[in-house]
């Protein structure tokens, strides 16, 4: 049966042949004792947005003073947030603060707060939703946002639902993320903090694609260092990640800068994986390679996974660029990563509903690790967003008991999940498309559908965005969607 026709159950739901009374029955009574606290934990969580809102309203006194100046009005709310700071044991910066955030909530996002009042929502799923919606001024986006973004926080994660919202909100943003990005990246900088025991802060305030292939490229040399099996893909056809293998290196050794530990005892390396990525960062600082009896890995790179309409990368626009895991990232960023990429993936997708229908790149590779990858952009267990470079690809339907090597058979899962598949009563079904039908060992059901793809054309009539490619139309006669475009690039590099 196909995803489309379906009948998926209600997210987190029973399924029918859930036995209350068996074995788990006592743990399952448990499990909706959780779940009605969370809903009486939400309601009281609005009631309070609702009471600071109020407290708030009646420090700025509407019925007072016909002109008061700002600072008056300031000093009057600080005054009574001192109060209530003081009768609760609170900080009265803290309170102040809680005044500001409820009336944000009740008066412009108030489907969050009914949603919150009602319990279909937690206050973290609140707070993401209002945090991605800020910077949207005009009423009327605001509030069509706001309807699909508390559809959205019903079926997932507050992790995986700001992603998804960064990307919702970005559509009805008065400015630019282009315009903002060019604005925001003036204040790039790095501090030093110290603190206690010879111990300091170094911070760096970077754009974020190249803040997430510093992090990764980081994190690869120290788990090549380290050979952590938890942290490595794993090695066989299970576990596909996008890109080269990873060799590992040896341990031991000293670091740049830095002396060994007393726990090394030479015999092996008994430094945390954080701990060695520390060093990592102080040896390539400092000039020195990264500890290690190999050279494979002064050889990591850092890998990011971004999405970008073709019109963008050919400058003719600067919207739709998305970084796996995390959201928009601004467009001449992305222009000038893919410029100095050996290869690049083109993803083709339906205008109309988003879904892939075919994956492939310039440079020969395996098109199906290539294609999941681009489908899946996280491990599918629900509410996981570990990105598909970190993870294993997983037959759904084990070899051995039968399952064929294909798309629909085929799921990233990061190693933790990977492992509780296969190592506990947790059940997970294909549906096609890439829908995951998850069973816990209570019974309870839950849908993982792929990432929605936010970048989608539609043809015009009067003005055809692939004019600039000379067979654009020819290329398309074929298309499985007549409203889509496929753009077909000239063998070589980009045009950028």
């Amino acid at each position: 049966m196909s995803a489309t026709s379906a009948r998926l159950p209600e997210h987190g739901v029973p399924s029918a042949s859930t036995a209350v009374d068996g074995p788990g029955g006592e743990l399952a009574g448990l499990l909706e004792q959780a779940r009605r606290l969370q809903r009486v934990t939400a309601m009281l969580a609005a009631a309070q947005a609702s009471l600071w809102s109020r407290v708030l309203a009646h420090a700025t006194d509407p019925d007072g003073p016909v002109t008061r100046s700002s600072s008056s009005m300031e000093l009057a709310v600080r005054s009574v947030a001192a109060e209530f700071g003081a009768a609760l044991s609170l900080s009265d910066l803290q309170v102040q603060r809680q005044f500001n955030d409820a009336y944000t909530l009740v008066t412009h996002f108030p489907a969050t707060h009914a949603a919150l009042d009602g319990g279909l929502i937690t206050p973290a799923h609140a707070k993401v939703i209002v945090r991605a919606g800020a910077g949207i001024t005009d009423d009327a986006a605001r509030s069509a946002y706001e309807v699909e973004a508390v559809a959205k926080a019903q079926t997932t994660t507050p992790w995986r639902l700001k992603n998804m919202l960064a990307v919702l909100a970005e559509h009805v943003m008065p400015v630019t993320l282009y315009d903002r990005h060019r604005e925001a990246r003036k204040a790039r900088s790095i501090t030093l903090t110290e603190d206690s025991d010879g111990m300091s802060n170094l911070s760096v305030f970077l754009p974020t694609l190249l803040a997430h292939g510093a992090y990764d490229r980081i994190m690869g040399m120290a788990r090549a260092i380290k050979h952590d099996p938890d942290d490595a893909p794993l090695s066989d056809a299970h576990a596909c990640a996008d890109g080269a293998d990873v060799p590992a290196g040896s341990a031991g050794g000293t670091r740049a800068g830095v002396a060994p530990d007393a726990s090394d005892g030479g015999a092996g390396d008994a430094r945390t994986l954080q701990q060695i990525a520390a060093d990592v960062v102080s040896d390539l600082l400092l000039g020195a390679a990264p500890t290690t009896t190999s050279d494979a890995v002064a050889a990591i790179r850092g890998r990011v996974q971004v999405t970008v309409p073709v019109t963008t990368l050919a400058g003719l626009d600067n919207t739709g660029a998305v970084l796996a895991g995390v959201g928009p990232v601004d467009a001449e960023s992305v222009r000038t990563l893919a410029a100095h990429q050996p290869g690049w993936d083109r993803i083709m997708t339906d205008a109309t509903t988003g879904d892939i229908l075919a994956v492939d790149r310039y440079t020969p590779s395996t098109g199906m690790r290539r294609f999941l990858a681009a489908r899946d952009e996280h491990c599918r267990f629900p509410g996981c967003r570990r990105p598909v470079h970190q993870c294993d690809l997983d037959h759904t339907q084990a070899w051995e008991d039968g399952g064929e090597t294909c798309i629909d058979n085929l799921a990233h899962l990061c190693r933790r999940h990977h492992v509780l598949k296969h190592n506990s009563a947790w059940m997970v079904e294909n549906l096609g498309g890439g829908v995951l039908r998850w069973t816990s060992p209570l019974g309870y059901q839950y849908i993982d559908t792929p990432p929605h793809r936010t970048v989608t054309f539609t043809a015009s009539p009067t003005d055809d965005p692939m004019s600039v490619t000379g067979d654009a139309r020819a290329d398309n006669a074929n298309s499985p969607s007549t409203a889509s475009r496929t753009y077909r690039p000239p063998d070589g590099p980009p045009p950028f």
